[in-house]
């Protein structure tokens, strides 16, 4: 689960990704967009884990999130 908030200024999109990793090597990667257009909005946003071929759950030794991209018009006020 991540705490996403809008501390900037108003935006048309914010897209979020988490990069799993297990023995040193990347296993999963998920993504998402968050809703918070507006400065000072916040969005609770959950992650799948990784799975392997035999459908079973990966649990990572460790992730890191990242802002995939955060876009603005210069006409959004």
């Amino acid at each position: 689960m991540a705490e996403v908030r809008n501390v900037g200024k108003k935006n048309a999109y914010t897209n979020l990704a988490v990069v799993y990793y297990k023995d040193g090597r990347i296993v999963g990667y998920d993504d998402r967009y968050a809703d918070v257009q507006n400065p000072g909005t916040v969005d609770y946003m959950e992650f799948r884990l990784p799975y392997g071929r035999d459908y079973k759950t990966i649990i990572p030794d460790s992730y890191k999130l990242y802002v995939n991209s955060s876009y603005t018009y210069t006409w959004m006020n």
